[in-house]
């Protein structure tokens, strides 16, 4: 009985002994310090003591984790230690042969930064390893994700934004899509429905019999004696009144086929996304040529040349036939005047000063050609700067410097130049809600010497982003246009509203409004001036039925109404299709 209360002591001394130990090696690994960080907290560099687990995704625990001890999902052990656990663990294996655990460095410095004991080994830090600082940097890049932005256009056109990872730069880097509709078309050239009469010309009374001299009869000693002749003058011609051709109201169905294209790249310092298609459409009521081809093409690229210096590039051009009033000095009323060319490109750097403080300068072209009237072409280019100084977390105030120069290469009389001050506000009501505004004053004047005009401009541009991807933009511009004459200016006011709603999973509506109010004043005879309102409305509904193949059906409305002579119209398009997209 005595020999057995002897073995229970020994044996209970022995594990006071091996607590007493496990209890030194746990207080070194994650008691406080002097730096107050205690057993269980996170130090700076996201690397907690034991039972924890940081924040890079490694291990927890100042010692290598011993073979029983339990794994977390990403590899790293628990922390578990011998004696707090299971006694009977296996002792923790050595980091190479002949070598020794090497102390836990002290939490305020990563494991993989402290320089190892001279003659010990450091364990292998879970935290070091590729996958923990691959899960590490991901984790980083999903609380800030890298937003690349491309500064708005002239004439209130709104910013865009890149987000790597998402939205378009989610996708595939390059897709291509095949489109085939089929609709219908109640005014193709646009004409007036309500045609005035030409008026009816007098025609001239008839004139009376002259006389008129044609020689003398001389007769020696008598004086000459002069000689006439009776005539009937010529009547003078009717006179006509000169109208445009008027081909009349004729609808027709159509057949279009389009191939498309979707390109998208996205680095932490380039984006590039891009949108083009080439496209046919078959008016099968179409006197002459039947068919008409369509093109199109959307660039943005973004590129981060050095942390204050930022590049980009935007590119939006369309080749059609259509009258599209959310262009500007886009044809109206193209008739069968034929295909025209309308794009806009603009560069810009931008670069920032200071934390408050950047500049925007731009460099833009918009180019309008005619394709059977050349003499109507015209070439607009403007070149700019914007100061911007961020004076709160929501707002930017802006002031700008602006100058245009519009050339008609066929009529140089017609040629004018603008000069733009503005200032404006940036204002982010929300991470949902945006709205940048500038207004001031624009000066324009003909370089042939015409009449000049000064008037306000303003342009806006508010976008709002609603709940389920929804979207909404709207954009305001009020100023002076070209005219094409030295004796005629043109104000207007624009406005352009587009929205965007999921109804379902696979069901999409877009609504498009666009409302233009143009004036033109004619500076050499006021009866010359007039007035047009333009109005243009679209629905679409979008249906996927797979992730590869989509139906759509859309409507279209144009109206122009002006006091111009057989000049107004409405036009009505409805097309039902179908895209199949692949890669």
């Amino acid at each position: 009985m005595k020999r057995r209360l002897q073995v229970l002591a020994l044996c209970a001394a022995a594990l006071l002994a091996v607590r007493t130990m496990a209890q030194d090696n746990a207080g070194t690994g994650g008691g406080g310090d002097a730096s107050g960080q205690s057993s269980g907290s996170t130090d700076n560099s996201g690397a907690s003591s034991t039972g924890g687990q940081s924040t890079n995704g490694g291990a927890t625990g100042g010692t290598p984790m011993p073979a029983g001890g339990a794994r977390d999902q990403n590899g790293g052990g628990t922390g578990a230690m011998p004696g707090t656990g299971d006694l009977f663990a296996p002792a923790p294996e050595a980091t190479g042969e002949g070598s020794t655990i090497a102390p836990a460095p002290a939490p305020s410095a990563p494991p993989w930064e402290v320089t190892p004991v001279p003659g010990t080994t450091p364990a292998p830090s879970p935290a070091a390893s590729p996958a923990a600082a691959a899960a590490g940097t991901q984790g980083a890049a999903q609380a800030a994700p890298v937003t690349l932005t491309l500064p708005g256009g002239y004439g209130g056109i709104p910013a865009k934004s890149f987000t790597l990872g998402q939205g378009r730069l989610a996708k595939p880097p390059v897709t291509f899509s095949v489109t085939v509709s089929q609709g219908y078309d109640d005014n193709i050239f646009s004409a007036d429905s309500h045609i005035e009469p030409a008026p009816t010309p007098v025609p001239q009374p008839t004139p009376p019999l002259e006389e008129r001299l044609i020689g003398f009869r001389i007769s020696p000693p008598s004086p000459p004696t002069p000689i006439f002749q009776t005539f009937r003058p010529k009547a003078a011609p009717t006179p006509s009144v000169a109208t445009p051709q008027q081909l009349g109201v004729v609808g027709s169905p159509v057949s279009t086929l389009s191939l498309g294209m979707q390109v998208q790249s996205g680095t932490p310092r380039t984006v590039l996304v891009m949108d083009a298609s080439l496209g046919a459409q078959d008016y099968w009521n179409q006197p002459g040529q039947q068919v008409d081809y369509t093109g199109s093409l959307s660039l943005s690229f973004v590129h981060r040349l050095t942390p204050r210096a930022t590049l980009s590039i935007s590119v939006d051009a369309v080749y059609q036939k259509t009258p599209d009033f959310a262009l500007i000095n886009a044809p109206t009323n193209n008739g069968s005047g034929g295909d025209y060319l309308n794009g806009t490109a603009a560069v810009n750097l931008t670069y920032q000063w200071t934390e408050r403080i950047s500049t925007v300068t731009t460099y833009s072209l918009n180019a309008n050609l005619l394709e059977t009237d050349a003499s109507n072409n015209l070439y607009e280019n403007t070149i700019g700067t914007q100061f911007r100084c961020t004076v709160s977390a929501r707002n930017t105030v802006t002031a700008e410097l602006r100058e245009a120069a519009g050339e008609y290469p066929s009529d140089s009389a017609a040629n004018t130049t603008s000069t733009f001050y503005l200032l404006g506000l940036d204002t982010s009501f929300s991470p949902r809600l945006r709205n940048t505004i500038s207004g001031g004053i624009e000066s324009q004047s003909f370089s042939s010497g015409g009449e000049s005009q000064t008037l306000p401009y303003m342009e806006s541009a508010t976008t709002l982003d609603l709940p389920r991807g929804a979207a909404l933009t709207w954009t305001n511009r009020y100023g002076a246009e070209e005219s094409g004459s030295p004796d005629q200016t043109v104000s207007s006011y624009r406005t352009a509203l587009s929205y965007s709603q999921p109804l379902s999973t696979k069901l999409t509506a877009f609504v498009s409004l666009a409302y233009n109010d143009l004036q033109y004043t004619d500076t050499s005879n006021s009866a010359g001036s007039y007035t047009q309102k333009q109005l243009q409305a679209s629905l679409s509904l979008e249906y996927a039925i797979s992730p590869r193949f989509s139906l759509s059906l859309s409507y279209t409305y144009n109206q122009l109404i002006t006091n111009e002579v057989n000049a107004s119209y409405h036009r009505d398009q409805i097309f039902l299709g179908g895209t199949y997209m692949f890669r």
